[in-house]
């Protein structure tokens, strides 16, 4: 028999999880949600971290992916490349242009007790956003831009093959790591749609356990 918990069961027992540990709450927050067992504490943790996770990779927004992890926004940028191959004869520079998709995601097992406050004459759950974190870049191979410049001794005939190993230097070694630096970067200005997708997320949720609470991620 499997021990793996479907996703929706992993997501909710997540929320369960982390809004029902603080003993300073128990009071009204014992009416809105009750506090699960040591053993289901650790039946949730197990299934979050373990490698071999029933939960399968979804590219769509506010689905589940790897362990525990929601996505949460999707960015399209252009990453640019540049190597130089320089001998006696002279220096010859490429370029690549690499248009991108980047996705981002928010791990729900960093959502602990002391990131939820609740608001009890609002009847609000507030939860405190995780930072969000690239999950995967996506290059679209067909639409790279590339240019090469000639200095000096050095022409596109003779040095093409020079040419095509800059552009598979920078396709297989450059990439990923430049692709990532830009998507961190733009993180800030992703974080509001990410805000939004997990409060949808964590508010379906609840309104299958506890209809009548408002989340609010913040």
């Amino acid at each position: 028999m499997s021990r793996f918990l479907p996703p929706a069961a992993l997501a909710t027992g997540v929320l369960l999880w982390v809004v029902g540990l603080a003993p300073a709450f128990i009071g009204p927050l014992e009416l809105l949600i009750p506090l699960p067992s040591p053993g289901d504490l650790v039946s949730l943790i197990d299934a979050i971290t373990r490698k071999d996770s029933a939960i399968q990779v979804d590219v769509r927004m506010g689905e589940l992916v790897g362990q525990g992890k929601l996505l949460i926004a999707r960015s399209r940028v252009d990453v640019a490349l540049e190597r130089t191959s320089v001998n006696w004869r002279g220096r010859v520079e490429a370029q690549l242009k690499v248009p991108t998709d980047i996705t981002y995601s928010v791990d729900l097992t960093q959502i602990r007790a002391n990131c939820i406050r609740l608001d009890v004459h609002k009847r609000e759950l507030i939860v405190l956003m995780p930072t969000p974190e690239v999950e995967a870049v996506t290059p679209h191979l067909s639409q790279i831009q590339s240019d090469s410049t000639f200095k000096k001794a050095r022409f596109r005939f003779l040095d093409r093959s020079v040419t095509q190993q800059l552009y598979n230097a920078m396709l297989t070694h450059d990439y990923q790591a430049r692709a990532r630096s830009v998507g961190e970067a733009r993180i800030p200005e992703v974080r509001e749609q990410g805000r939004i997708v997990l409060q949808r997320f964590l508010q379906a949720l609840l309104d299958g356990t506890r209809p009548g609470v408002k989340v609010v991620v913040e």
